[in-house]
C-alpha cells in the first residue's frame, strides 16, 4: 500500500511540474491595435462617413491576420449607440460607411472600432466626429 501510494505521489509530483514548462501550446498571443482612416470628421445630414480600417500587430508593426472580424460604433457624447456596423477583415484591412440621417441631431460624436480580443482587454480605437 505503501509502495503504491508513493509511486501515486511520485508521478502527480512529476506531471505538476511538467505543467510548469512552456510549451509550444502556451504560446502568447500576439496584441493588435486598430487604425480607423476616415473621410472627414465634420459632417452634414445626408451625408455619408467612409471609413478605412487597418488592424496593426502591436509587436511587428504590420497587418494582423489574427482578427477577420472588426466592430464599429457611432456613439454620442453620453456615450449611448446611434449605430452599429460589424467587418469583415481581409488581411488586416476592411472598408465600410455610415450614412448620416436628416434626423440625427448636431452635437459631437465617437466613433469608435476593436476587435473581441481588443474589447477583452478594454482596448478601443475611438475619433471625434462633428
Amino acid at each position: 500500500m505503501k509502495k503504491v501510494f508513493c509511486i501515486v505521489s511520485f508521478l502527480f509530483v512529476q506531471l505538476t511540474c511538467l505543467g510548469q514548462i512552456k510549451s509550444p501550446l502556451n504560446k502568447v498571443v500576439p496584441q493588435e491595435h486598430i487604425f480607423v482612416h476616415i473621410n472627414t470628421s465634420f459632417l452634414l445630414t445626408g451625408e455619408t462617413l467612409y471609413y478605412k480600417i487597418y488592424c496593426i500587430n502591436s509587436e511587428t508593426k504590420k497587418l494582423s491576420g489574427l482578427s477577420k472580424i472588426v466592430y464599429v460604433e457611432l456613439v454620442d457624447e453620453e456615450l449611448n449607440l446611434v449605430t452599429k456596423g460589424k467587418l469583415r477583415l481581409n488581411h488586416g484591412i476592411g472598408y465600410g460607411d455610415f450614412f448620416i440621417p436628416a434626423s440625427m441631431i448636431s452635437g459631437n460624436y465617437k466613433l469608435l472600432a476593436y476587435t473581441r480580443w481588443m474589447r477583452n482587454e478594454n482596448l478601443l480605437y475611438d475619433s471625434d466626429i462633428f
